[in-house]
């Protein structure tokens, strides 16, 4: 009986072992997948500033080298959006109506029903 009992004591240690080594070896890939990603907070960032541009692929060209218009909605009610990418990944940028600051607009900020 005692040398099934260490025979399982063994197994279940090389187990765990692998198990251990195998989660250790996957965690640098995903990390350099993220690495490797252009979609970052700085350019989230500039994408929805450019969002505000009157011309948003001259602006993508100034700003983001690399990156071009998929897709631009037509502007309604002060909203629009857009779709760029970079060959390889795209973003979907959206700007709200309000451009310029005013009291009547940051008090419909507050007082606007959900």
């Amino acid at each position: 009986m005692k040398p099934s009992l260490y025979f399982l004591l063994v197994f279940s240690i090389i187990i765990i072992s692998c198990n251990q080594q195998d989660k250790k070896n996957k965690e640098p890939e995903s990390e350099m997948i993220a690495a490797e990603s252009a979609l970052t907070e700085q350019n989230a960032c500039l994408l929805s500033q450019i969002a505000y541009c009157t011309d948003i692929s001259a602006s993508l060209n100034q700003y983001m080298p690399g990156w071009k218009t998929v897709w631009e909605a037509t502007e309604l009610g002060g909203n629009h959006a857009f779709v760029a990418t970079n060959g390889n990944e795209y973003a979907l940028a959206i700007r709200g109506s309000l451009i310029n600051f005013s009291w009547a607009a940051f008090q419909n900020w507050f007082c606007q029903p959900s």
